[in-house]
């Protein structure tokens, strides 16, 4: 794991669910490396329009090393 990735799964960790990003959050490019991974994870729509984020069982154990 990257510096870069440990940072983005922090992000993801500390606002989820994640529906809205600001210019705090990982981009694009991160926020899709991390779902590749399995990582973080979309949940499935609901009620609402905006799909949300959250970090994986995988994800959370990759932040413990």
């Amino acid at each position: 794991m990257t510096p870069a990735q440990r940072n983005g799964l922090i992000w993801f960790a500390e606002r989820e669910p994640v529906g809205w990003f600001d210019e705090t959050a990982p981009g694009h490019r991160m926020r899709s490396t991390l779902q590749k991974k399995g990582w973080i994870k979309r949940l499935p729509i609901k009620d609402a329009l905006v799909v949300k984020y959250v970090v994986t069982p995988e994800g959370r154990e990759m932040m413990k090393s």
